[in-house]
């Protein structure tokens, strides 16, 4: 009988944008007693991998815990893991930048534990095929991926417990199964039967690899396991366990394991990841067809077959997420045309780098991309790269014409000292609006939609039919109640939210750009054929729109209108924001939440997060809604619903005779509080 050689650790990290408590309350449960319980037991080895992020977080709130593990890895207990620095999927972002965000954190490890990493952990283990060079120019020898992926690639039986050879372009990479049965083993019951099972796998006559690695959070943060695994001693008593059972197994770290003197075998991965992952990434329905194969009669050897989606899928799935993947490819090519200033170059890429962060680009365990703080984290880094990438005294405001959201149709981007405003001809919307000054995207909202897994909610789940996004031009009849608006109880008579709008004029250099739309507006009498003209005017730090309706009809018009304006808080609460709406010279604070108020000429919201103050007026009065936008997603602790923007309708009742133009003018200025 060949003993079993046990690879044992954790992979450890926190997305951009998490709160300091939850944090804490992370390395309290989870990251310090683990390693506390494994300072006990020094002939275990341990392998594990920390995020730069959370590394830089333990030197300046427990640089105890980093001397604990520079103690550990001195004694040759710890093997520590290299990876990217800002946990970035690397497929998602350009070469350049994937060598440089594993070399930032290779760098970090070998200044402050002296050694060089070996092997490099996996974001989320997300695969594509290019990854080996990537990873091999950068120094790594060896990663690890789910027994999953192997099954995919075409391995079985005992080539499941061995690290095999994967290559690209020449570069070879070694690549470790981890154990998709067993990663959850701190929830069993008896822990010296989950080390009896790990070593039943020696009982075969070749040698085998099993690698128990998984995230640090499961050991003590999720379903309130730190109770089971410390104070009733199930690690420590499976960790006595694995030391009796050195005859059978042998832990060890993967470094020692590797020998050019071993044949392996050489197989190549296709893009994928672990079996959530690639579920989440389908459209809703396909999510729920693909739930019900797998709950079907299958085994877990073959629910492999059943790949599902892949990654980049989250890109087209949520239009938010292909639009901060667009926004950083966009802020990589202006930090990359930096010329002759190295330290401004440094500090734009440090911010691109944390723009990087994986967390906000799609939707997993922790919620992702409807997690309003991670996006905003996200948003800040990008914004506040381009900024330092413009060079003072060259920047010239100007329109920037290019498909900025790679889906075929140019979009008209105003490029100016104090705003960004991104235009999309569809809807002619607004879908970005950056104030730089702190930098913060009061566009960065998110439309509430289906996922498989709602089926399972009792609650009544609204699906937006339309990016929540700014100057989105609403028709609707003329006894409709405005609080039918925020459940989407209405119905809409225009056709004016999927149309393309036309360019009419384009002054790239004054930030004056004039769309248009002939569309139809259905009413009791019939359908009547209407243009709609908005001129965009934006100067250092107002943005006016100029709207005129005519009615091309040859019977009156009767109907309200309204341009739909979302802004982004960090919530909704008066903690959050301060409301006010105007009336004349007089302004009445109220409740910030929801309210429908008659005969108003503007609000002011105010950004307590940020101490920024937005305007918003107009020159014709008008009846205004407003109500939180919160959308609702579930992970591992339950059903969520998270804020995501407040929505603003200005309503206006028109009444056109044939051939008459109606005309207002709305103004959204931007000003610091101090």
């Amino acid at each position: 009988m060949t003993p079993i050689n046990l690879v044992f650790g954790t992979n450890n990290g926190i997305a951009a944008g998490t709160p300091e408590a939850q944090i804490e309350k992370l390395y309290q449960t989870a990251f310090k007693p683990f390693l506390a319980t494994l300072y006990e037991f020094p002939g275990v080895a341990l392998t594990l991998h920390y995020s730069g992020v959370l590394l830089e977080w333990l030197e300046e709130r427990h640089p105890e815990f980093i001397m604990l593990i520079n103690e550990m890895a001195r004694r040759g207990q710890i093997e520590l893991l290299g990876g990217t620095y800002y946990q970035t999927v690397l497929p998602l972002i350009p070469s350049n930048d994937r060598t440089a965000q594993v070399e930032l954190l290779t760098t970090l490890l070998r200044r402050r534990f002296g050694k060089r990493p070996r092997g490099a952990w996996v974001t989320e283990l997300v695969w594509e095929p290019s990854m080996p060079s990537s990873l091999k120019r950068c120094g790594m020898d060896y990663v690890f991926l789910s027994d999953r992926h192997f099954v995919e690639a075409g391995l079985r039986n005992a080539e499941l417990y061995r690290p095999v050879l994967t290559e690209d372009q020449g570069k070879t990479l070694f690549v470790f199964p981890v154990s998709e049965e067993m990663k959850l083993f701190p929830y069993t019951a008896d822990p010296k039967r989950t080390a009896r099972r790990v070593a039943a796998l020696a009982r075969a006559r070749e040698e085998r690899v099993v690698s128990l690695m998984a995230e640090g959070e499961y050991f003590g943060h999720w379903n309130d396991t730190y109770s089971r695994l410390y104070e009733d001693g199930w690690l420590a008593g499976f960790l006595e366990e694995i030391s009796n059972l050195k005859e059978t197994v042998h832990s060890a770290h993967p470094s020692e394991y590797l020998s050019p003197d071993k044949e392996y075998c050489r197989c190549y991965f296709p893009c994928t990841s672990y079996e959530e992952m690639m579920r989440w990434s389908l459209p809703a329905e396909l999510g729920r067809e693909l739930e019900k194969l797998i709950s079907g009669r299958i085994s877990q050897r073959n629910r492999a077959y059943l790949k599902g989606g892949y990654f980049r899928q989250f890109l087209s799935k949520y239009p938010e997420t292909n639009l901060m993947y667009s926004k950083l490819i966009r802020t990589y090519d202006l930090v990359n045309q930096v010329r002759g200033d190295k330290y401004r170059k440094k500090a734009a890429r440090e911010e691109l780098w944390k723009g990087e962060d994986h967390s906000a680009y799609w939707h997993g365990r922790r919620g992702g991309v409807y997690v309003s703080p991670i996006r905003k984290a996200v948003y800040s880094a990008l914004i506040a790269a381009e900024k330092t990438a413009r060079e003072r005294g060259i920047f010239r405001s100007h329109i920037s014409v290019a498909d900025f959201d790679l889906d075929g149709m140019n979009e008209y981007l105003c490029n100016g000292s104090e705003l960004n405003l991104y235009i999309h001809r569809k809807g002619g919307m607004v879908f970005e609006l950056d104030y730089l000054a702190e930098p913060w995207n009061y566009l960065d909202t998110f439309s509430r939609r289906a996922e498989h897994y709602q089926q399972r909610t009792e609650r009544s789940h609204i699906i937006d039919k339309y990016p929540r996004r700014a100057f989105l031009d609403h028709f609707f009849a003329p006894g409709e109640k405005i609080a039918a608006l925020e459940k989407l109880a209405y119905d809409e008579l225009g056709n004016f939210l999927t149309l393309p709008y036309q360019v009419r004029d384009c002054r790239k250099d004054s930030l004056d750009l004039v769309f248009f739309a002939d569309g139809m507006v259905a009413t009791e009498t019939g359908q009547h054929p209407v243009t709609i003209e908005k001129r965009y005017r934006m100067n250092k730090t107002t943005v006016t729109v100029d709207y005129s309706i005519a009615n091309n009809g040859t019977t009156s018009l009767a109907a309200r209108f309204s341009p739909e304006i979302n802004l982004s808080f960090t919530g909704a609460e008066d903690e959050h924001l301060g409301l006010l709406v105007r009336r004349g010279k007089e302004a009445k604070a109220v409740a910030s939440r929801r309210l429908n108020e008659n005969a108003v000429d503007g609000f002011t919201a105010i950004d307590k997060k940020n101490d920024v103050i937005i305007d918003g007026s107009w020159n014709v009065e008008c009846d205004l809604c407003v109500f939180p936008v919160e959308a609702e997603w579930l992970d591992q602790e339950g059903l969520h619903f998270e804020y995501q923007s407040t929505c603003f309708f200005p309503v206006w009742k028109l009444s056109l005779q044939p051939g008459e133009v109606w005309r207002v003018t709305i103004r959204l200025s931007f000003s610091k509080t101090n």
